[in-house]
């Protein structure tokens, strides 16, 4: 719910700047610097949820390891789900109170123009004068001066309403109820507004008492005429008996001095502190500009591996090897498990063992030192040795110099001419049994067949990112989205049918959204569950149970990674 999370940010925002205003300046009388107070802190609360400080950000990698997990035979039409969610409910709701609130402002300026056409008006210079019948009635809107027939001291009124279409406080009343329309739900909008008005009857009123050179007289007069009809509330009426008081009270106050303008800078202080808010408080993806970027992380290897084995350069030695190795036992950690070709000459198919995550420990057979199992490891990148003939015995200094190398042999095996053309591969096996390194043989012959579906869920997993928010909060579960495939194999609708806190199903949303091949499946609406698991240091998991009749589901995608 990006939306709402910025409409909340920002309307935060915007009520901190004019509590800052009421508090400060509301009492000052340089009119017109309020008045561009209240104008930019409107504009600026919109716009610092976009801005982000990433110097402020710490610097965190995240290890992330993508399973999946069968749910049977797919089907190619799953069963639609239509869930009226929360977030659709909220969708709904802001329109309409915009919609609404968009009709009462457009009917207000109906009502004005109405009025214009009905009316005979005359011009006046670069203002036209609107004679409104039997009215005691004051207000202008734009260069429009709408007057009663009957309103008493008709040129000290028009110099006042000549004012505000001099300032143009028509264009801020339509800034602001615009914004009013837009964020509905924020009652300081409100006041924002009604002291925006004040400002501007403030000005007005200022340069109608110089103009006749007697505050008091001017005082006296909207004293004696507080009871006219006021216009529209999108219009600036010189009848608006709420504010006369304020109005007289401003009018016959001591101007404040050069200094009190020091009081604009509070800006500068609330501004910088939402700035790092936006940063550090709020969880978002619409952080679209760094001010500041962070500094060059180090890199991840460097920033996990101990400092005696950090390389510097991947290093290529040779050793050599005597006996061949005794027969292979594969891992294969992708899923589905590749199709392993049966050996030509003796007709007989290499054992393969499927490993589940997590990955198995490394151990050594106490009879011949040769590795029975192999574990996994995706971080930190291993050292690369070319391993050549022979195997060498080495010293203790040598083997703990070793730890995390990955052995390839990329030389036939002389002494085994029915696996010549297999090659050894070991993650992290450099075992030192008795002095001797060892490895694991892996057939060249081994085909890995990737479907087109397979393909779509190795995209799913390689560009769904686990969110930092649900990380941080520990938060772990399975997120349902349901997609739409066109006649054209397009995706073309992707909704939330279960989601989970901390960001979890906006995540796996925005991934599918943003996959632009072909549906391998063909048209239809399918079932996508995608399972956020967190591992532990002491070896345990957090995850969702089983998920519950997979045939109606296309193959679980499982995102796991290291908890906080």
């Amino acid at each position: 719910m990006n939306w709402l999370h910025y409409l909340l940010e920002a309307n935060l925002y915007l009520s901190i700047f004019y509590v800052g205003y009421f508090l400060f300046l509301s009492k000052d009388t340089h009119y017109n610097l309020n008045r561009a107070y209240l104008l930019t802190t409107c504009i600026l609360a919109f716009v610092i949820p976009f801005l982000q400080l990433g110097y402020l950000k710490p610097v965190e990698t995240v290890e992330q390891i993508v399973l999946i997990i069968p749910s049977g035979n797919t089907p190619k039409v799953a069963i639609k789900a239509s869930v009226f969610t929360l977030q659709q409910a909220l969708f709904y709701l802001y329109i309409a109170g915009a919609a609404v609130c968009f009709c009462l402002f457009s009917f207000k300026v109906y009502k004005l123009f109405r009025l214009i056409k009905s009316k005979t008006y005359t011009l006046e210079g670069s203002y036209k004068v609107v004679y409104v019948d039997d009215d005691n009635t004051a207000f202008s809107f734009f260069n429009y001066l709408f007057i009663g027939k009957n309103t008493p001291e008709i040129d000290t009124i028009i110099r006042h309403e000549l004012a505000h279409i001099g300032q143009k406080h028509s264009w801020d009343i339509l800034f602001v109820e615009i914004l009013k329309a837009l964020n509905w739900f924020n009652p300081l909008l409100y006041l924002l507004q009604n002291s925006l008005k004040s400002v501007h009857e403030y000005i007005a009123d200022e340069k109608a008492a110089a103009y006749n050179g007697d505050a008091l007289a001017y005082s006296s007069f909207l004293l004696n005429n507080a009871y006219g009809l006021s216009g529209s509330s999108v219009t600036h009426s010189f009848f608006n008996y709420n504010l006369l008081k304020k109005r007289i009270i401003m009018l016959n106050q001591k101007r404040s001095g050069k200094l009190a303008r020091l009081k604009f800078l509070i800006a500068v202080p609330l501004g910088a502190g939402m700035l790092c808010a936006s940063t550090l408080a709020f969880s978002k993806t619409y952080g679209w500009v760094d001010v500041l970027p962070a500094k060059a992380a180090p890199s991840v290897s460097q920033a996990r591996m101990p400092a005696d084995t950090v390389p510097l350069a991947p290093k290529v030695v040779d050793i050599k090897i005597k006996p061949t190795p005794p027969p292979p036992v594969v891992k294969v950690v992708k899923f589905p498990p590749p199709i392993v070709k049966a050996d030509g000459k003796k007709g007989a198919s290499p054992k393969v063992q499927v490993v589940k995550f997590p990955p198995p420990i490394v151990k050594a057979d106490a009879k011949t030192g040769t590795p029975q199992q192999v574990k996994v490891i995706k971080f930190p990148p291993p050292k690369v040795l070319n391993i050549k003939l022979d195997p060498v015995k080495a010293d203790a200094k040598s083997a703990k110099a070793l730890k995390n190398v990955e052995i390839r042999i990329d030389e036939p095996i002389a002494s085994d001419k029915a696996v010549s053309q297999q090659k050894m591969i070991a993650q992290n096996a450099s075992v030192a049994q008795k002095g001797t390194f060892q490895a694991i043989r892996i057939s060249d012959t081994m085909q890995l067949v990737k479907s087109p579906i397979q393909q779509f869920y190795s995209y799913i997993g390689k560009n769904v990112r686990y969110p930092a928010e649900a990380r941080n909060k520990d938060i772990a579960g399975r997120v349902i989205v349901s997609i739409t495939v066109n006649n054209d194999n397009q995706i073309s609708g992707v909704s939330l049918v279960k989601g989970a806190s901390g960001g979890l199903g906006n995540e796996v949303v925005r991934c599918v959204k943003a996959y632009t091949d072909k549906f391998p499946n063909g048209p239809g609406t399918y079932q996508l569950p995608v399972s956020f698991a967190l591992s532990y240091a002491d070896g345990k998991y957090k995850q969702d149970g089983p998920l519950e009749n997979k045939s109606a589901y296309l193959d679980e995608v499982v995102i796991v990674a290291y908890a906080k």
